[in-house]
């Protein structure tokens, strides 16, 4: 499926909470091999942050108040808007019907969940 990398990046920390959560050991391992996945991809975006950091931050820091910060946030636009194929099995909504998971959450990791 395709993603935009934003898409990805936004589903870091609701995919973490709910790997906290007990569930049946398929859901479980289907869950493990999109996490898996999806750290692929984390793992190349933040070099690419770094790199854009190093290019236009100083010190190896880039904040608002950095003179390069407009640039930085247009690249860092740019970046998050590429589209990426992440090939995983979704897992079923049922699977996951014990589990507790702010509506937020739910959003963010809209894009694995099956729906029936």
């Amino acid at each position: 499926m395709k993603l935009k990398l934003g898409q990805i990046v936004n589903a870091q920390q609701p995919l973490s909470s709910l790997l906290e959560q007990k569930m049946p050991i398929a859901t479980a391992f289907r869950l493990s091999t999109i996490v898996k996945k999806v750290n692929e991809v984390l793992e190349t975006f933040e070099s690419h942050k770094g790199d854009l950091i190093k290019k236009h931050g100083e010190d190896d820091k880039i904040d608002p108040k950095s003179k390069n910060w407009e640039k930085f946030v247009k690249e860092m636009n740019d970046l998050l808007v590429t589209e990426q194929t992440l090939n995983i099995d979704k897992v079923e909504q049922s699977a996951l019907s014990k589990c507790e998971i702010s509506t937020a959450d739910l959003l963010a990791l809209e894009f694995m969940i099956k729906k029936k």
